[in-house]
């Protein structure tokens, strides 16, 4: 087994396209184009400024390439901290790019090379589901090394029809469904939901949702001088609202009154799963409960179509996120230092 450390993501287009298409257990946010988007924009938050993206190529015995681990460096105090790829960003899941058939014992043989060629650094690897492989071979392998903290995340698995999951809801929750929508009926509302999907949202449809999100976000800082310069920051820079203006497996959602956005989602699909990462109402209109009347009627659209399984809510335990028919999922936040073992 061999390794190459990459300083840039270009170069690795082929091999990385061609693991990641035969894993489907890699999740969305492990795409070659995503990624390259992540590493473009890092130096544009103050968070991840002083973090350096590098990347390991691992051959087998025959020059194949088995392994590719995205990694973002960073160097404080005269130590050195290994974070995988996407962290620091709003991104749900983090993972490498590798076979499905890739064995522990390859895997642990790559990581104690890298671990080598960095100076034995300490691996912070936040973010992996208990979905991915990577989890399990971490757990096996390190286990003795391995510092890990669990967090939760939410998905929503799509039923056939939309009265099953109607029908799933609590009895509370169905009635203040129904109660919507008469409030929006007898204030003779227009409503309708739009679904952008498998081509790049629109740059003014992405501005007006992203002014959404911004707004409330901004209501939970006090500090105009600070989430000012946020909110544009999070409309023109921040990774994730570039891919969704550039990539053809964008998703969105626009609840709209009147022509007004009061509602949206976002995020990007893949293999069945939808996996969102903002999700925002206009606080003005609350008495309707636009979330709500937008994720019931998005996971309509959903039970429609029956191209997707599971509409995932990702990070966070939120109340609204099982009150909506979601069940738990667990990320693995994983600290570790490989000794030499020589």
């Amino acid at each position: 087994m061999k390794i190459y450390k990459h300083e840039s993501i270009n170069g690795l287009k082929n091999s990385w396209e061609r693991i990641y298409n035969s894993n489907p257990r890699l999740s969305v946010y492990q795409d070659y184009e995503l990624m390259k988007i992540i590493s473009k924009y890092s130096r544009y938050s103050p968070r991840r400024y002083n973090l350096k993206p590098i990347f390991y190529e691992v051959f087998d015995d025959s020059g194949n390439t088995i392994l590719i681990a995205p990694f973002y460096i960073k160097k404080k105090s005269g130590e050195t901290f290994v974070y995988l790829l996407g962290d620091f960003v709003a991104v749900s899941y983090l993972d490498m790019i590798y076979y499905p058939e890739l064995e522990t014992a390859e895997f642990e043989c790559a990581m104690r090379m890298i671990s080598e060629d960095l100076g034995h650094p300490e691996f912070i690897f936040n973010k992996i589901n208990r979905r991915s492989k990577m989890n399990s071979m971490i757990r096996e392998v390190f286990g003795n090394e391995l510092s890990t903290n669990p967090k939760p995340c939410v998905e929503i698995k799509i039923p056939g029809n939309y009265e099953k999951y109607f029908e799933g809801l609590s009895s509370n929750k169905r009635n203040n469904i129904r109660k919507a929508h008469r409030r929006v009926e007898n204030e003779g509302i227009s409503m309708r939901l739009d679904v952008y999907e498998n081509e790049p949202i629109d740059r003014n449809v992405l501005g007006r949702m992203m002014d959404v999100y911004n707004k409330r976000a901004g209501e939970r800082i006090e500090n105009p001088f600070v989430s000012g310069p946020l909110g544009i920051a999070k409309k023109k820079l921040n990774p994730l609202t570039v891919a969704l203006g550039s990539l053809n497996f964008a998703f969105g959602t626009v609840l709209y009154f009147d022509g007004k956005v009061v509602a949206m989602c976002a995020g990007l699909k893949r293999s069945g799963r939808i996996e969102t990462f903002y999700l925002a109402i206009d606080s003005d209109y609350k008495y309707f409960t636009p979330g709500g009347l937008m994720l019931t009627e998005t996971i309509k659209f959903l039970c429609e179509r029956g191209e997707v399984e599971v509409f995932d809510l990702t990070r966070g335990d939120e109340p609204y996120k099982f009150q909506y028919g979601g069940t738990a999922t667990i990320n693995d936040d994983f600290k570790f230092k490989l000794v030499n073992r020589g």
